[in-house]
């Protein structure tokens, strides 16, 4: 045991070394272009390097199995990025993550943007799968320290194509469409590209949107057909759905594989409301899956509110999502504090229909941003799921992250 995790450990040691030096090597030619392009008076190539670093303590006491519980931590994000833009019409983005002794490819990509008649942006490779709200929104903006249970539907990486335009309507419109292959790209390679395809939209509307009070009322619709993957030799293809507490320490607590599967609908609903320092969310998901025995159907849902007590509010991002919070103070140790918000959710998710239980949490969450780019969250779960396991969970996170443009 202690020899295999040894071994993935030092492997790990290496695919990050090998994912440092190639950043280097990018950073290295696209600098080196853009002195030669800027000598010819012609467009100048511009690029980012960045990075996210997310470590979390954790506290988890399990009701009904009291010997599981546990005190522990996690680095539950290291990672670094490099994007920009090599032309007026053609950008690339290069994201990998380092946590848990392995390293995994998120968006890795080349866009072509301003598409002519049709305008917006085709991206290829590795990409963000455009499905609901809390997954559209970045892990660095988000209000909680993870996402609701209703993004377990599918991972949120994929191979494939992804267009996307929201200069519709000025600026009021969004609309997204990918067509992406099963499995998902960890490294490189992905093994399922034969084992069926994934068309997943989403449209979202901005009905109104006043400046000046901070207010804008968001709305939205996803929609995906999965085909189910046929692994190595299994003799069925099938789609599994495994759903844990929202503490990515936490044990999953909903699993069930669906055999025999003919085809995965998934629809959802979005809708965010933000006026001034208080803010509205909720979603609603419900997935239908076609097997030779007939038709289940599993929903999910949730909803919460937020507040800033000291006058901030949460800003839209360039996705019809969510952005960066500014503190009106950056923290200073003298008289400046940063920004603090206080928050609550409450989120369900449903297998009842496969005798596997319902998973209902409730989440209250306090955020310190001491500047734009450093935040300190606690969130307190409770996690019940009726007649099978309630747990408590007390959950810390010290976050930050950068970005260097050149």
């Amino acid at each position: 045991m202690e020899y295999g995790y040894t071994l993935r450990l030092l492997k790990s040691i290496v695919f990050m070394k090998l994912g440092l030096t190639f950043l280097a090597v990018i950073l290295t030619i696209l600098s080196t272009n853009a002195q030669d392009i800027q000598e010819n008076n012609e467009f100048h190539p511009n690029f980012t390097f960045a990075g996210r670093l997310m470590f979390d303590y954790g506290s988890f006491d399990y009701k009904n199995e009291p010997d599981i519980s546990f005190t522990g931590t996690e680095i539950r994000r290291a990672t670094l990025e490099s994007f920009g833009e090599l032309s007026k019409n053609i950008g690339f983005k290069f994201q990998i993550d380092f946590a848990r002794t392995v390293f995994k490819f998120k968006e890795v990509n080349i866009y072509f943007k301003d598409i002519p008649v049709i305008g917006g942006r085709l991206t290829i490779g590795n990409v963000l799968v455009p499905f609901n709200l809390d997954k559209i929104t970045s892990s660095k903006f988000i209000t909680f320290m993870e996402r609701a249970t209703p993004a377990y539907y599918m991972f949120m990486f994929k191979t494939g194509f992804l267009y996307e335009n929201f200069n519709i309507w000025k600026n009021r419109i969004g609309f997204q469409i990918a067509y992406t292959a099963n499995g998902e790209q960890i490294r490189g390679i992905n093994y399922h590209l034969t084992e069926g395809q994934n068309l997943t939209t989403r449209f979202t509307l901005n009905t109104f949107e006043r400046p000046s009070r901070n207010e804008v009322l968001h709305l939205g619709f996803s929609f995906t057909h999965k085909e189910p993957v046929k692994i190595d030799d299994a003799p069925d293809k099938i789609y599994a759905i495994a759903v844990r507490p929202e503490a990515d320490m936490a044990r999953v607590s909903l699993f069930h594989v669906f055999h025999d599967v003919n085809e995965v609908l998934i629809g959802g609903l979005e809708a965010a409301y933000t006026i001034g320092s208080f803010s509205v969310q909720g979603e609603v998901v419900n997935a239908s899956i076609s097997t030779i025995n007939g038709r289940s159907y599993v929903p999910s849902y949730y909803g919460y509110v937020s507040y800033f007590l000291t006058g901030e509010h949460r800003p839209r991002s360039s996705k019809n999502a969510f952005g960066r919070v500014k503190p009106i103070k950056e923290f200073n140790f003298k008289d400046q504090w940063g920004a603090v918000e206080l928050a609550a959710r409450y989120s369900s998710f449903d297998l009842t229909t496969v005798d596997q239980g319902k998973l209902n949490d409730f989440t209250f969450g306090v955020n310190w941003y001491l500047t734009s780019y450093a935040r300190v969250m606690y969130n307190y779960i409770y996690s019940n799921n009726p007649g099978i396991e309630t747990v408590n969970m007390h959950m810390i996170r010290f976050q930050i992250d950068f970005a260097k443009k050149f």
